[in-house]
């Protein structure tokens, strides 16, 4: 069955909105790879107990409407692989990003291991998400801050937990000139001090 012309629509809106570029078909072929991938489980599965949904939520897994909750409730391991798909579907490799900050793509692969970039492996090669970036035309920048702030990053949080904590939840230290609550990745381009951004808790083992 075809999907409707608005649902390509609503997966463009959503990523513009948490700074991430890209079409919605390239994110779908993603995540249809990622289902492919996932491994057989049963439907009448027992509900989650509330350590599990708070991990889950720690993980990135977080509801914002009724109807988002109960798709986490009912098949979270559905959601984060639509989150990730979403986000590695349309991550730069290293050439791109060489390319976009006027750089030799093994200094890209230094800070990939200095860590002061974020990247995830895409099978056997690196793929680094868009959200750390600005783009202007062919030009990318990095977001201001990122280069101290990463490295600090625990190495066990999903790719889909690091865009929600960077991109989308609010932090109630980091006021933007009106004193509107901003998420890391909007303070940091108001010009925000790195060090007032709270890192995420380490998960639960």
């Amino acid at each position: 069955m075809a999907l409707p012309a608005e649902t390509f629509v609503a997966i463009d809106d959503a990523m513009r909105q948490t700074g991430v570029e890209g079409g919605a078909d390239t994110a779908l072929r993603y995540l249809l790879r990622e289902l492919r991938a996932l491994p057989q489980h049963s439907a009448a599965s027992e509900p989650l107990s509330t350590r599990e949904r708070e991990r889950l939520d720690a993980e990135g897994f977080i509801a914002e409407d009724a109807d988002e909750r109960r798709v986490r409730e009912s098949d979270p391991v559905l959601r984060g692989a639509s989150h990730r798909a979403a986000l590695v579907g349309t991550a730069l490799p290293p050439e791109e990003v060489a390319r976009g900050l006027g750089r030799d793509v093994t200094r890209i692969y230094h800070m990939l291991g200095e860590r002061q970039l974020y990247g995830v492996r895409d099978g056997r090669r690196w793929r680094l998400p868009r959200f750390q970036f600005v783009r202007d035309g062919e030009r990318l920048a990095l977001v201001p801050g990122v280069t101290a702030l990463f490295p600090a990053l625990p190495r066990d949080f999903s790719v889909a937990a690091i865009g929600n904590w960077f991109t989308t939840v609010p932090q109630p230290q980091l006021l933007s000139e009106e004193g509107q609550a901003l998420a890391p990745r909007a303070w940091l381009l108001a010009g925000g001090d790195p060090q007032r951004v709270t890192l995420p808790d380490v998960l639960f083992m």
